[in-house]
């Protein structure tokens, strides 16, 4: 019999059943293990949020005369993010097919990932020491905005925002052997990678790690790794003009920021925290990581800072001149409006916004809302035949045949336009266009498409310089991409409906009535395909693999009225 056990009871004391050396601890968890078709076994995670936070706010309006006077003569908020847990204490194992499959052969056809386990052979081990992290942000500013109604019809909107957020301080707690008890101790602070610092362990190459605070190995000196932006001055401008009775036009302009927090998140903290995993290097031939009775691989315990700390592995970087820039935005707009008869107003707006600032000609696009054709129809046709009609009926011919209705719906719009994502990004989780040479050929298949046969896109368009020449790999990791955000030349299939309903009233007595309806939609059975995968990088990217419309349906109606 099986029975239910609960992995991270802490009382359980896995580890000391087991016997796996070498592990971080504390032993509060059964080692997840995962085996390829099998289910993992356990799970070990621990975590919590001790954060807090502090908002003060002094706001004031002043009306005197034709101004509206809003203002923050300050604006503070000081945010606490203290992140403490720990995942793997006593390390997680994964045991593939492969260490027991015909050597290099990686077909699934031999091997099991749990005859693997039962060896000891695994793919890859992993652990992790207790971690706690203070993130500390203090950010600050204030703004000055006056609504002047300069006249009757016209009224003015200026105003002025200042805001600083501080780099992020706190860091990662030292020397932890239990999370639980670490919301206090000795903060190490954070590090980061430097393009400019030589690497004495690689040759004096330049690009090594670099660590705030001091210390006798890697240390700037510095309490921020990276540079804050003391520039953040937001002009806002506004108008309201009744050009005539029942007609306004309004216009605005802005320049803003966000307070800049998290910049970190769990990352820049290698040599203070160890996160660390160990795979086979001969997809599990004769090379393991470690076997299971011989515990975790050596390791050396945090706290070790040194320049040469993540040599030959990923590193989390701060660029030290925008890293603490906030994120910036312009916007700028145009809306009129007119009130129509019975309450109806109509508007026509334009908006804008711009993100990359080195190049907002990009900003320029059609809505990806835009039609070029709209065409909506709708008719009611009350047919000719019936007592007092064309063709005249009179008593159970009418009622059977008379009465009777034929309606139409027909809607034509053009479709909007499409856009297509790169993929990647010279900054991380940022946004991106494509590198383009020109718009006219992104389709591959113009005229007719059958999703089975083709592909939408053209991939060869993409990617590419000035010239339609292939960028490299690591161009395209560096640059932002020109194209707009939207391409007017590529666009969404048309919308092409037919809606038809014949309707009939059976009377049955003064009061009662029976009302007959067969209706159908999408008569002609049009098929308009839905979007192709749009991210270059995708390996189906092009596919259209779905139908954007509802096929032809029909239905029948009977209803009673009494």
């Amino acid at each position: 019999m099986i029975a239910n056990v609960n992995s991270i009871d802490a009382s359980q004391k896995w580890n000391a059943k087991l016997g796996i050396p070498n592990t971080p601890g504390p032993d509060q968890a059964l080692p997840a293990i995962a085996m390829s078709q099998y289910t993992t076994w356990s799970g070990n995670a621990w975590g919590g949020d001790y954060g807090r936070n502090f908002n003060l706010n002094d706001d004031v309006t002043i009306v005197k005369g034709s101004h509206t006077v809003k203002a923050a003569g300050f604006f503070f908020s000081a945010d606490h993010w203290s992140g403490v847990g720990q995942h793997r204490p006593n390390g997680d194992f994964s045991f593939s097919s492969l260490a027991t499959a015909i050597p290099g052969n990686q077909s699934n056809a031999s091997g099991n990932g749990f005859a693997s386990m039962l060896l000891g052979y695994p793919d890859r081990v992993g652990l992790e020491t207790p971690r706690a992290v203070l993130q500390t942000y203090n950010y600050y500013g204030g703004f000055f905005q006056d609504d002047w109604r300069i006249n009757s019809k016209l009224t003015l909107n200026l105003g002025l925002r200042y805001e600083y957020t501080n780099p992020v301080g706190g860091g990662a707690i030292l020397g932890l052997t239990n999370w639980e008890t670490s919301l206090s101790g000795n903060t190490g602070g954070f590090e980061n990678f430097d393009p400019s610092v030589p690497n004495r362990s690689a040759g004096g190459r330049l690009g090594a790690v670099v660590y705030s605070g001091s210390c006798s190995d890697g240390c700037s000196g510095r309490s921020s790794l990276f540079d804050t932006f003391k520039k953040a001055w937001g002009p806002r401008f506004g108008l309201a003009y009744q050009v005539r009775s029942g007609t306004v036009v309004g216009m605005y302009a802005a320049r803003s920021f966000a307070a800049l927090k998290t910049t970190g998140g769990s990352t820049h903290y290698d040599g203070l925290i160890l996160n660390t995993d160990w795979s086979s290097q001969d997809r599990d031939i004769v090379n393991f990581p470690t076997l299971l009775d011989k515990g975790m691989p050596p390791y050396t315990a945090p706290p070790y800072r040194s320049a040469s700390v993540v040599n030959n592995a990923t590193v989390a970087y701060w660029q030290t001149y925008d890293s603490g820039r906030p994120p910036e935005y312009y916007t700028w707009g145009l809306d009129i409006q007119h009130q129509l008869p019975r309450n109806i107003v109509f508007s026509l707006g334009y908006a804008a916004t711009v993100m990359d600032g080195y190049n907002r000609r990009l900003e320029k696009s059609l809505s990806a809302d835009d039609q070029a054709h709209v065409f909506r129809n709708a008719v009611t046709y009350g047919l000719p035949i019936g007592q007092g009609k064309a063709l005249t009926l009179h008593g159970i011919a009418d009622n059977l045949l008379g009465s009777g209705s034929l309606s139409g719906f027909q809607d034509y719009e053009s479709g909007t336009p499409y856009s297509v994502g790169p993929g990647i990004s010279p900054v991380p989780t940022a946004g991106n266009r494509v590198a383009i040479s020109s718009y006219q050929n992104w389709v591959a298949t113009p005229g007719s498409f059958d999703p089975f046969k083709n592909v939408w896109w053209n991939k060869a368009a993409f990617g590419v310089d000035s010239s339609g020449n292939p960028l490299s790999t690591a161009a395209l990791n560096s640059i932002f991409g020109n194209a707009t955000r939207n391409n007017p030349k590529a666009r969404a299939p048309w919308i092409l409906n037919e809606n038809v309903s014949l309707a009939k009233n059976f009377k049955v007595t003064e009061s009662m009535k029976i009302t007959f309806r067969a209706e159908a939609f999408n008569l002609l059975n049009h098929v308009r395909w839905g979007g192709p995968d749009s991210t270059v990088t995708s390996s189906s990217f092009g596919i259209v693999r779905s139908q954007a419309n509802t096929p032809r349906q029909m239905q029948f109606a009977l209803k009673f009225n009494f």
